[in-house]
């Protein structure tokens, strides 16, 4: 038994800790000022081109609420983002990071979300690959 609790401790610390960092490095994607749409399209273009998806079908929309929110989709002929109120550049470079890594399709467990959204915060802070 007190293996166990061991093994749980340890693994509640490594949980709460990638779970922190997690949180911690998609922090600045709140605290970036909103940009247009133009200029949010025009990022848009920039970074297909630097993620390589330029023949990838992939639609820019807008939502309306300002619930703080982007998110990634696939649909029958490509993919789509919304910006939902959270319109600026972190936001767009996250979801564009988890089209181009293929992460919509992959497997999702709590650590493979967990290392998908880290990466994918990492791109959108840095604009480096991790």
């Amino acid at each position: 038994m007190k293996k166990a609790i061991k093994k749980f401790r340890n693994f509640g610390s490594v949980f709460l800790l990638s779970g922190s960092l997690m949180v911690a490095s998609g922090a600045p994607g709140f605290l970036q000022p909103s940009l247009s749409k133009s200029r949010l399209e025009e990022v848009f273009k920039e970074e297909k081109r630097k993620l390589e998806l330029d023949g990838v079908n992939i639609q820019l929309t807008f939502g309306e609420t300002p619930k703080g929110t982007a998110r990634a989709e696939e649909t029958e002929d490509g993919y789509k983002i919304i910006l939902d109120g959270l319109r600026n550049k972190f936001a767009l470079r996250h979801e564009l990071y988890h089209i181009a890594k293929n992460h919509l399709s992959s497997k999702k467990n709590i650590l493979n979300l967990m290392k998908m959204e880290y990466q994918a915060n990492v791109y959108a802070l840095t604009g480096l690959k991790p």
